[in-house]
């Protein structure tokens, strides 16, 4: 995230994000709508997000799906209907599938489509931080590197993987 100038030359926020695989920027309506939480603080690399734009194709408003400085809280939820987003341990990994954990609890099959984008977001690294990555580079979780996965499902199809370093 970086301050920029719109079209009427007014002072707003830019966000730089991956969006089907692909880098991109995409101009804040104003200043101050790229924040997290009830303390507005502003978004981090390797946060993700769900945006609402306007007829210009700025951002309005913003919903935080996962906030990377609490990456080591597993949660499944559905925040709206159709929606549903899950963070947890992969347990072991199959041809099409991972099974996945949150906080040690039951296992949960996930079928990964071919097409399925997939992320990776390695916060030990200082730059070049996420990637664009593939369902290969999905990993069981070992203790050591605390990786996880990010799912996010729209009418229970998986849609997108980040894999959290």
């Amino acid at each position: 995230m970086a301050s920029a100038t719109n079209d009427s030359d007014e002072i707003t926020d830019k966000l730089y994000a991956f969006i089907d695989g692909k880098e991109t920027e995409i101009l804040a309506e104003n200043a101050g709508i790229l924040v997290k939480g009830d303390e507005n603080k502003s978004l981090e690399t390797g946060d993700i997000i769900q945006y609402k734009t306007n007829d210009k194709g700025e951002i309005v408003k913003i919903r935080v799906l996962f906030d990377i400085s609490a990456k080591t809280t597993e949660f499944n939820e559905k925040p709206v209907e159709d929606l549903e987003i899950l963070y947890g341990k992969v347990n072991k990994k199959f041809a099409g599938s991972i099974n996945v954990t949150v906080n040690d609890g039951s296992v949960r099959n996930v079928q990964l489509p071919s097409d399925v984008v997939v992320y990776s977001v390695d916060s030990t690294k200082t730059k070049n931080n996420v990637t664009v990555a593939t369902t290969g580079d999905i990993q069981a979780y070992d203790a050591d590197e605390g990786n996880r996965v990010f799912i996010r499902f729209y009418d229970d199809i998986v849609k997108e993987v980040v894999i959290i370093k």
